[in-house]
């Protein structure tokens, strides 16, 4: 996982429609409302003020969120704006194209 991401880009194959699955845990037991931020796939906001201990049920507890995306550039991107002073969060990622 990361803690504290701005951007992550990832090298596709080839452009089309993608299934992507974003995982959160917080790892830290700080309570709900202590890290909120916003997560970008391909420059659209998809996730606003995401708060991953309240949305999962509290610390160490796992989530994923999955979205359909277009890519026109081979490049999967994300990006991450945090609104607190704890950093943004990402446990992992899964993509797969769409037939």
């Amino acid at each position: 996982g990361l803690e504290g991401p701005e951007s992550v880009t990832i090298a596709l194959k080839e452009n089309g429609s993608y299934k992507v699955k974003l995982h959160f845990m917080e790892p830290k037991d700080i309570g709900a409302g202590k890290r909120l931020f916003d997560v970008k796939l391909q420059g659209k906001t998809v996730l606003s003020k995401l708060d991953v201990a309240e949305s999962s049920g509290g610390f160490r507890k796992t989530m994923a969120k999955e979205f359909t995306i277009a890519v026109k550039d081979e490049e999967l991107r994300l990006e991450f704006v945090p609104h607190t002073e704890e950093p943004s969060i990402l446990s992992g990622v899964e993509w797969r194209l769409l037939p």
